[in-house]
């Protein structure tokens, strides 16, 4: 017992191993909470679209990849994700695009594996995290267990596990950049910049607002690279070596969308979106503004707005009510391009087009 006792505390010492063991323990005592609808609903249907005519067709396309060939849409990395599981998940593969377009969906039963992967990304997450304040607390161990708890215990990183979206890949995604960078920087060899540079494409590829980054890390490198000529002769290589390789995959993504569609950029079709969930709070009166503050509090926020403001204001405030400013944003955007497609007899691109310049 004695001996049991001293191997479970050298393990403990084990940065490593204490890492793992919590993600195992995460992964085994949390599961995923269950979503107020279907797992591929709105935004999953598109991506698990993509995955089917990548797996079905090895085209990306959001629609029907053998009517329409290839086509622009949505970020490609969560799809080649659903679709590498395809080959390992025949459930998966199963369901097809009329019953996605359905509106029950093809049913919980096909995504059981899919919401597996999703809560061992959160896992894998939480891992990466703690070593890196591991190493940033110069080799502590009790920072970096509360960093990593933070990401195990915390309902927000579960929130959207059984939803399969891509969230819990950009999660471990950015973790591992934050995890590459401190590598990368303790390494000897510029060639380790390699690492968090394709992180931080598969990242972009994955979330396309994480483009903004670049304009961070960019001016930083400059900086900390011409402020002596140590870390000129260091840093700028590396940072050399960094920003080609994440630029490498995301060219190679926007030429592939020029190729297909003459359209300049990663992911399309939802600029109009954004512009209408934005430009639809216009509309909204001063009460449920005030709403709002109470309602969006975390916690307990919501449980005491419905208690201060009526229902219906709350109800407006909600991201799954026909009424509300989210759901309205989202979908009046699809009536008003088939609108202009129907009436105009203009292709989607055309009518997408205006109905962004009219919002």
């Amino acid at each position: 017992m004695r001996q049991i006792r001293m191997n479970l505390f050298r393990a403990c010492d084990n940065p490593l191993i204490l890492a793992f063991t919590l993600s195992l323990v995460s992964l085994a005592i949390f599961s995923a909470p269950e979503p107020d609808h279907p797992p591929d609903r709105y935004d999953a249907s598109q991506y698990l679209a993509t995955a089917l005519n990548i797996y079905n067709n090895g085209v990306f396309s959001e629609g029907d990849a053998s009517i329409t060939g290839p086509a622009t849409g949505r970020e490609p990395s969560y799809g080649f994700f659903l679709a590498a599981q395809m080959f390992l998940d025949k459930k998966l593969a199963s369901i097809t695009l009329s019953c996605l377009l359905s509106k029950d969906g093809c049913g919980k039963k096909h995504y059981g594996l899919s919401v597996f992967w999703n809560r061992v990304l959160i896992a894998a997450s939480g891992f990466f995290i703690f070593l890196s304040a591991f190493h940033l607390s110069k080799n502590r161990l009790l920072p970096a267990t509360v960093a990593g708890l933070y990401i195990w215990l915390n309902f927000e990183s579960q929130k959207f596990v059984a939803y399969l979206i891509s969230d819990s890949l950009a999660m471990f995604l950015s973790a591992l950049l934050i995890w590459s960078i401190i590598w990368a920087n303790s390494r000897n060899s510029w060639l380790w910049w390699s690492l968090p540079g394709f992180t931080l494409a598969a990242l972009i590829l994955t979330k396309a607002i994480f483009l903004y980054l670049i304009l961070v890390f960019a001016p930083l490198a400059i900086v900390f690279g011409l402020t002596s000529k140590t870390r000129r002769q260091n840093i700028l290589p590396a940072m050399l070596i960094f920003f080609l390789c994440c630029a490498l995959p995301i060219s190679a993504w926007v030429a592939r969308n020029v190729a297909v569609d003459d359209f300049w950029g990663i992911t399309e079709g939802r600029n109009q979106i954004a512009v209408s969930v934005r430009e639809i709070y216009n509309d909204i009166t001063f009460i449920e503004y005030c709403a709002g503050f109470v309602y969006w509090t975390r916690i307990k926020g919501d449980g005491l707005a419905h208690r201060l403001f009526p229902k219906e204001t709350i109800g407006k405030l909600r991201h799954d009510t026909d009424d509300g400013f989210f759901r309205r944003g989202h979908q009046r955007v699809d009536e008003l391009v088939y609108e202009h497609m129907t009436s105009d007899d203009v292709p989607y691109k055309a009518a997408s087009d205006e109905v962004k310049n009219q919002i």
